[in-house]
């Protein structure tokens, strides 16, 4: 499981820039992606259902 704003230092923009070139080869070789597209308030729900989901 990735999440982008767990994953990438979101304070620094070198890192950010590094992470956004490599998505196509992290994306392109996985078994399946998810993007969440909501506020952060409501990510625990989310969360939630991708753990029942892939459980």
């Amino acid at each position: 499981l990735r999440i982008d704003a767990i994953c990438i230092d979101q304070e620094s923009k070198t890192e950010k820039n590094n992470q956004v070139q490599q998505m196509g080869n992290i994306f392109g070789r996985a078994r399946s992606t998810i993007a969440w597209m909501g506020e952060n308030k409501s990510i625990d729900h989310f969360l939630e259902h991708v753990r029942r989901r892939y459980d």
